[in-house]
């Protein structure tokens, strides 16, 4: 009687697992597409291998939206996933790392999402409730990431110096936190803004963005709607002498660690590509950035042309 009980207390185990009830280990296979919350939101991960240590899943590529071999990966619990469809364990809303957390850091760390610029201490209280630690961590790569495109997305509504540096390096956050934030002052502006008549400048600076210290008075570039542009080079050139010429959108990748639009000048002076987008780093007036694509090396620096 012993033993009868015995095996079927293992069948039913055995049948238990199998089914996928709540409560018991489930299996997951490579290459499966299921849902997680990561980072507050709920998204499709791609599952990578289950093993002792839980379901180390593969995170969508920041920038594209792909799953991308060798990208950001992280470990979750067979419960914290939940196969595409219903099937399968529930993973809920929020996770249980982020349960045990003050609801105030998950509030805080949740806005990133949110509109506007952002500020110095929302993103120091995202770091600090998904790092915490200017040590190794398995997710600090992916946490900077998702940082950096609310950033690209948003701007932010401060200015950063070395002085900033041990505070954000203290809860988590890399140098590419520090060059977007940089790079992206103030809000996006929209494709429209480009548009229209700037005054140009040469400057020596060997930067992405222009210093307007030691710059001589250059021509102008017209950015035309239809995706046309006028650029004279000189001051003194004669309209002979204007490049008249097609611009494009510039990529995301083009635009490194700025956000909002950009278009690059094909075949411009010295019949180089060169790209234009807002500069940022302007303390009043509408100023744009116009460097050579390939090295950055050679910029002028243009305000916009008012008459």
């Amino acid at each position: 009687m012993i033993k009868m009980r015995i095996a079927s207390v293992m069948v039913g185990a055995a049948i238990s697992i199998m089914s996928g009830q709540p409560g018991l280990a489930q299996t997951f296979t490579p290459g499966e597409i299921v849902k997680a919350t990561v980072y507050g939101e709920v998204t499709d991960v791609q599952v990578v291998k289950q093993d002792a240590s839980g379901v180390c899943v593969l995170l969508k590529d920041w920038q594209d939206g792909t799953f991308k071999p060798g990208g950001a990966n992280r470990y979750l619990q067979p419960s914290e996933l939940t196969r595409v469809g219903g099937g399968g364990a529930a993973g809920g809303g929020v996770t249980p790392a982020q349960a045990a957390q003050p609801q105030d850091v998950r509030g805080a760390a949740a806005e990133l999402s949110g509109t506007g610029p952002l500020s110095k201490q929302q993103i120091l209280d995202y770091l600090r409730a998904n790092v915490g630690t200017g040590g190794s961590h398995p997710r600090k790569d992916a946490v900077n990431a998702s940082v950096v495109a609310a950033i690209k997305k948003r701007g932010v509504n401060f200015k950063c110096d070395w002085q900033d540096l041990p505070e954000f390096m203290k809860v988590g956050g890399m140098p590419i936190v520090r060059y977007a934030i940089q790079d992206n002052y103030g809000a996006p502006v929209s494709a429209q803004w480009l548009i229209g008549p700037w005054e140009l400048q040469f400057t020596n600076a060997t930067g992405f963005y222009a210093s307007r210290e030691s710059a001589s008075k250059k021509g102008f570039v017209s950015i035309e709607k239809g995706n046309t542009y006028i650029w004279k080079i000189e001051a003194d050139d004669p309209p002979e002498k204007w490049i008249e010429g097609k611009w494009r959108e510039a990529t995301p990748e083009e635009m490194k660690y700025q956000g909002g639009p950009g278009i690059v000048l094909l075949n411009g002076e010295q019949q180089w590509d060169w790209i234009v987008h807002k500069d940022m780093t302007a303390h009043s007036g509408d100023w744009i950035n116009v460097a050579d694509i390939s090295t950055r090396q050679v910029i002028r620096s243009g305000i916009r042309k008012l008459n």
